[in-house]
């Protein structure tokens, strides 16, 4: 199936309200199946648009929590120190 610019955005956009897959192929449409190996294709365009839209949303969490620590919240605290040790897992490889 040939996916339009629009159906690109649409994933980013969805993806970034952390959507699923599933619920993601319903509102656009999309035969389930196909769109799952579409996504599991990294360099695929719906799988960069939906991988985007997930990070962009995460990168907004990061930073509301991030603020919150440094205001002292104990969750944020801990939270952020999850990030820290995610981000030195993955450094790691």
């Amino acid at each position: 199936m040939k996916y339009t610019a629009q159906d690109i955005e649409k994933v980013l956009e969805y993806a970034s309200y952390l959507m699923n897959l599933s619920d993601i192929a319903v509102l656009l449409n999309f035969n389930e199946d196909e769109f799952r190996n579409c996504i599991g294709m990294k360099t695929h365009e719906l799988s960069i648009a939906y991988h985007k839209g997930k990070v962009q949303t995460m990168l907004e969490l990061h930073q509301g929590d991030l603020q919150a620590a440094k205001l002292g919240s104990p969750a944020s605290l801990e939270q952020t120190r999850k990030y820290m040790l995610d981000q030195q897992t993955n450094e790691n490889g």
